[in-house]
């Protein structure tokens, strides 16, 4: 199967999906298996999953603090400031 071929697409989101529940050392034995002697299907099957995976870690949101006193007036100032320019 070559890299343009339709059926490489297919099997490269069939792992994918297959690979993107697991974790560690699950998801390497399944890539082993699924990829065996295919290094071009692992490489892409790895690089969607890393995309992936950094996507969650973006969209992963910080814990929301507390409003500082002094948040009010930096606000102030900035607005102030900039209808003076």
């Amino acid at each position: 199967m070559r890299e343009g071929d339709p059926a490489f697409w297919e099997e490269v989101e069939a792992v994918f999906t297959e690979a993107i529940d697991r974790q560690g050392p699950d998801r390497a034995v399944l890539l082993d298996q699924r990829c065996a002697d295919r290094p071009r299907l692992r490489a892409e099957v790895e690089s969607l999953l890393a995309a992936h995976d950094s996507s969650e870690r973006f969209l992963d949101v910080a814990e929301p603090r507390e409003p500082r006193a002094h948040d009010h007036d930096i606000v102030i100032e900035t607005v102030h400031s900039s209808a003076s320019s």
